[in-house]
């Protein structure tokens, strides 16, 4: 007997059993166990996954419920070019595969990920020049999420997608391919590269993203970039928001402040901006605000109908910021006024 003729209950519990390494030592036995464990998708308890991209090395973290496994990628060279090899490490075992590339193995480990994540995470980091690594190394990378996402026969389930990443088309690579119905957070940040003058500082433009379902369903945002917007509406979904708008209207801001009165959903719309047009317009509308001299700063309080909450509107006109923040009563100092 053979351990494929075992019944099926007995892989079941054997595989229920099973940690992250053992399935993949499993997968290894035979053609027929490995194809049952791709059918089945067996629960590896993987909670997070982070991809990082280091230059010229690629590590995968694999966050599970009772331990964290590090797996290292790294190309190897012998006494020429055409003698290469790829290292794979996860800090107990090593080892060498001869003719083989460190993305071709990463890949062709990732493609078997198809456990619902609470986050998924993408870093890239370089210390040399920042137009030479996003023109090869990180395209490369991105190009490879793609393929692989666009194989899949679902979309990847997780909670969280956190991306560092050096312009939209590099998110708009990822972000479809993920479940809607699971993704709840999305935050966007620059790969750590050293800054160049060249490229100066890129400016983000966001329509294309708000068109996306995933944009449309998820409840927290945080982009830490410039951002040219499409419309300021499909913003104020969000429960939680902290971008940076290079420009934004007197128009914009009464249209947040009034959707967000009507609209209990939204607990706090942070921003930083650096250009304001027509501001004048809308803080003269607010009222005589309320001064905080410890921390300089015009504070609004509007309260909700029927409720015991206020929407308190906060702008800091040295630092160029605002904040829409839902908050108790109770929160509001004694001489600020409450406007109904």
């Amino acid at each position: 007997m053979t351990l494929t003729d075992l019944p099926i209950g007995f892989f079941d519990q054997l595989l229920e059993y099973s940690g992250f390494r053992e399935i993949f030592c499993l997968r290894k036995v035979c053609r027929g166990l490995r194809d049952y464990i791709d059918t089945t998708k067996p629960d590896l308890k993987l909670t997070q996954l982070f991809i990082t991209l280091r230059e010229e090395k690629l590590y995968l973290t694999l966050q599970f419920r009772d331990e964290q496994v590090v797996v290292e990628y790294r190309n190897g060279y012998g006494s020429n070019l055409f003698d290469f090899h790829c290292v794979v490490s996860d800090g107990e075992v090593v080892k060498t595969l001869k003719g083989e590339r460190c993305m071709d193995v990463f890949f062709g480990d990732f493609r078997l990920q198809k456990t619902k994540l609470k986050s998924l995470k993408l870093s890239q980091e370089a210390k040399y020049n920042e137009i030479l690594f996003e023109e090869q190394t990180s395209r490369n990378l991105i190009e490879r999420l793609e393929e692989c996402f666009k194989a899949r026969s679902c979309r990847l389930q997780t909670t969280e997608i956190n991306l560092q990443t050096f312009s939209i088309l590099q998110v708009l690579s990822i972000l479809p391919y993920l479940e809607p119905e699971n993704l709840k957070i999305i935050e966007l940040m620059l790969p750590t590269v050293p800054y160049n003058k060249d490229t100066g500082s890129r400016t983000w433009r966001t329509e294309k993203l708000e068109e996306l379902e995933q944009w449309q369903v998820a409840e927290s945002l945080m982009i830490s970039k410039d951002i040219c917007i499409g419309s300021i509406i499909n913003f104020l979904h969000f429960t939680h928001v902290c971008v940076t708008f290079y420009s934004i209207s007197g128009r914009d801001l009464l249209t947040i402040k009034n959707i967000l009165l009507d609209d209990d959903r939204v607990h706090e719309f942070f921003f930083k901006y650096k250009h304001l047009y027509h501001g004048e317009q809308f803080f003269e509308s607010l009222g005589r605000p309320y001064i905080e001299e410890q921390n300089p700063r015009n504070l609004w309080y509007f309260r909700f109908p029927e409720s015991e909450q206020i929407l308190r509107v906060c702008h800091w006109s040295a630092s160029l910021m605002m904040s829409f923040h839902r908050k108790d009563v109770e929160s509001v100092p004694v001489n600020a006024v409450i406007q109904e």
